[in-house]
């Protein structure tokens, strides 16, 4: 019995750092983030990912040719009903220590836009993606507004790897 619990308490662990990372993970992300909170094995985190996928809690999706894992509605929703059985304690540890980590991760890979406005009403959208220092992709956009400029801002951060594959198809033949 104790030893489901734990079980349980792990997978609540993997939900809760997908949530809170508030972008898809690598299996090696998540094991990094859980490694500095908990006592895990690559190989239990492994299993409670295809576990929580099995029931549909996480999403798993390829960027980069890397597999990412991402919470779903119905995990958001799973893990604001059991949060609560997080003790207080253990949660304001739990969120320091993601806090602190989950910088690292987001210095890692990112993908941003930034919009900045013309003079004549239209706006230009910086789209990009870096990895680490580096950046590695970047296309800048003029639309007409304002409203356009948050389309392609949040279309970008949504789709940005299907827009740089396409592109990079595109441009190279392949």
């Amino acid at each position: 019995m104790i030893e489901n619990f734990q079980i349980f308490d792990k997978k609540l662990l993997i939900l809760y750092i997908l949530d809170t990372a508030k972008k898809p993970l690598s299996v090696d992300q998540i094991v990094n983030l859980c490694c500095s909170v908990d006592d895990i094995t690559y190989f239990d985190i492994c299993e409670y990912l295809e576990a929580l996928k099995k029931n549909k809690f996480i999403a798993l999706d390829v960027s980069d040719g890397t597999n990412v894992y991402s919470v779903t509605e119905n995990g958001k929703k799973t893990l604001e009903e059991l949060l609560e059985l997080i003790p207080g304690l253990d949660l304001y540890k739990l969120k320091k220590m993601i806090s602190s980590n989950i910088v690292e991760i987001k210095k890692e890979y990112e993908i941003g836009a930034s919009m900045l406005p013309l003079k004549d009403g239209s706006y230009n959208v910086n789209c990009y993606i870096k990895d680490g220092n580096e950046e590695i992709f970047n296309i800048m956009i003029q639309t007409g507004s304002k409203e356009d400029a948050k389309i392609v801002s949040k279309n970008w951060q949504e789709r940005s790897t299907e827009v740089h594959d396409k592109i990079l198809e595109m441009l190279t033949g392949e």
